[in-house]
């Protein structure tokens, strides 16, 4: 089966734009995918066998062929299609609304947002709308307004005071976000738990990159080394890991403010830094935003990379590849913004 296009926004730059209203409302579609029929022509496609009594012998007797009518979760095309419903019923009411949910939906999340509570009504209200005109509902909604929290009917409203949003988590009550982590105390340390270890990672702005930079660095040592997988790691490799594990159990705690922006329509201002060692090189920008005497400024992005130990690289050749991908940071930053 096609998967068909993607039609799903860049994940970081979702949680960029989400970054940028004073006010951000989350919320999600109710059984996204059971809300799109299949054609009839279509549905054979997805026919699959159940037994008609589980206790007894699968028989041809036994055996019930049954197909779905609604688009089932986990087949290939699933995302597409509905993104490409989503997409079709958005554009039957074109406006501002459509346009900002369209570019800040990711499978079933919306994630919005205003400068002010009482738009955050409206901009909810006309939400729900649209997706009601699609036999869909827009549930399970958080803010960071108490007042528009307290506004929501108690049927639309999520629970709880911390959230997940994109695998970011989000504390509403202080309006901060931070980074999920799950380290694990290994009983082994070798070279496939530490890697494994360091996948569980999900960093995608970039924030904890002093220390999984690090965690890389590490791993590349290993494999200068021609440690097998499973073969306990001496003992120096020991230490440095357990005080890497030490480190992101720290950052735990770890979190920055959601809102990076004044509210106000003042243009801002991109700043970019790079900087590379024989060990590995990065690029961090920031967003600055200067409002009457004061100057608002903070980390939007970041990237680092180990240097490449097939290719051996002058120190120039990194500093020159630090600003290649600063570039690049710099341009995704701005197309991904929508700042006018």
């Amino acid at each position: 089966m096609h998967a068909g296009p993607c039609l799903l926004k860049d994940l970081a730059g979702l949680l960029i734009r989400f970054r940028l209203p004073k006010i951000a409302m989350v919320s999600d579609i109710e059984k996204a995918f059971l809300q799109v029929g299949l054609r009839l022509e279509d549905r054979d496609a997805t026919r699959f066998l159940w037994l008609k009594d589980h206790t007894m012998p699968i028989i041809d007797g036994n055996i019930q062929v049954y197909r779905f009518s609604r688009i089932p979760f986990g087949i290939v095309a699933s995302p597409y299609l509905l993104g490409a419903t989503i997409n079709f019923h958005l554009d039957k009411n074109p406006g501002d609304v459509s346009n900002q949910i369209k570019n800040n939906v990711y499978v079933d999340n919306v994630i919005i947002g205003s400068n002010s509570v009482q738009e955050a009504v409206k901009l909810y209200q006309e939400a729900k709308q649209l997706f009601d005109n699609a036999s869909m509902n827009l549930r399970e909604w958080l803010s960071n307004s108490k007042e528009f929290n307290q506004m929501l009917p108690e049927k639309d409203r999520a629970k709880g005071t911390e959230v997940s949003v994109l695998g970011m988590l989000w504390d509403i009550q202080v309006d901060t976000i931070k980074t999920k982590l799950i380290v694990d105390d290994l009983e082994k340390t070798t070279k496939r738990s530490t890697l494994q270890q360091l996948a569980k990672i999900f960093d995608p702005l970039g924030f904890l990159s002093p220390i999984t930079i690090r965690g890389k660095i590490l791993h590349q040592e290993m494999w200068k080394e021609k440690f097998d997988w499973d073969d306990p790691l001496p003992e120096d490799y020991v230490v440095k890991w357990k005080a890497l594990q030490r480190e992101l159990v720290g950052a735990k705690k770890f979190s920055i403010p959601r809102w990076i922006l004044s509210g106000e329509m003042i243009p801002v201002q991109l700043i970019c830094f790079t900087d590379a060692s024989l060990e590995a090189y990065s690029a961090c920008v920031y967003v600055r935003q200067k409002v009457a005497s004061t100057v608002k400024c903070s980390l939007i992005f970041a990237k680092a990379r180990v240097a490449p130990i097939k290719r051996k690289m002058t120190l120039p050749q990194l500093e020159l590849t630090a600003a290649l991908i600063g570039s690049r940071a710099m341009r995704f930053v701005e197309k991904e913004l929508h700042y006018p």
